[in-house]
């Protein structure tokens, strides 16, 4: 294997194969430079999501928008004669 930065980059975002992650970690066992490399990426990809600003929805956004998912879906029932269940509200997913 060659010393593949992008190759490097993919591995530390997990964009690789199951397959290629296997072959690239045979490689980074014998191989101290991709190594350091993979260490380094993983600090700067840290620092990036560290320093990436949280946005918080407002206050009731995740209620209006579940109103607005019904109201359409009921609206799309109406014109195709569909039935289509309401959203749940019983569990609120957090991202």
């Amino acid at each position: 294997m060659t010393h593949d930065k992008a190759r490097l980059t993919d591995y530390v975002l997990g964009e690789l194969t199951e397959t290629q992650v296997q072959e690239l970690e045979l490689h980074l066992a014998s191989c101290a430079a991709c190594r350091e490399d993979v260490r380094v990426l993983r600090e700067a990809f840290v620092s990036v999501v560290d320093a990436w600003p949280v946005a918080v929805a407002p206050e009731g956004a995740w209620q209006k928008i579940a109103q607005r998912l019904d109201a359409d879906a009921q609206s799309f029932a109406r014109e195709e004669q569909v039935f289509v269940p309401p959203v749940s509200r019983t569990s609120r997913n957090v991202w």
